[in-house]
């Protein structure tokens, strides 16, 4: 079929139909997602967002979800920027604050019907998730 042969010529990805699922099924998320570039950075197990919002992703992790997983880790990460989780945790203990956030963001989406939670739903799915500090100006 010729959209088939489209994807094999423009060789996409999972993350590009994540992305177009996003834009076309979820217009809020969208709104936020593409003002920003999608960062690789296999340093972080999973995904991550610094404080000023950039989104980063683990591509050797990425290649293991299917595209509604990745659309809700997508979300997920989009959360914590909504949430302004970064500049909200003052003094507040790191880990707690972030296992705290997943929780509420896990639940808005899973509630919400955004993607696939990843390992069964648990509003904790994502505790490897990691809050990058903003790279230096």
């Amino acid at each position: 079929n010729h959209y088939e042969r489209l994807e094999l010529i423009m060789a996409v990805t999972s993350l590009d139909k994540a992305k177009v699922s996003i834009v076309t099924t979820h217009p809020f998320f969208a709104a936020i997602l593409m003002k920003r570039k999608l960062i690789e950075d296999r340093t972080i197990p999973t995904a991550a967002v610094d404080q000023r919002g950039q989104i980063y992703y683990n591509p050797d992790w990425f290649d293991k979800l299917s595209v509604d997983e990745i659309v809700f880790v997508l979300a997920h990460e989009i959360g914590h920027v909504i949430g302004q989780h970064a500049s909200r945790r003052g003094t507040r203990h790191a880990k707690k604050w972030n296992i705290a956030g997943d929780a509420w963001i896990n639940d808005m989406l899973t509630a919400a019907g955004v993607g696939t939670p990843i390992d069964g739903g648990s509003t904790t799915s994502c505790q490897n998730h990691q809050m990058a500090p903003a790279p230096a100006v």
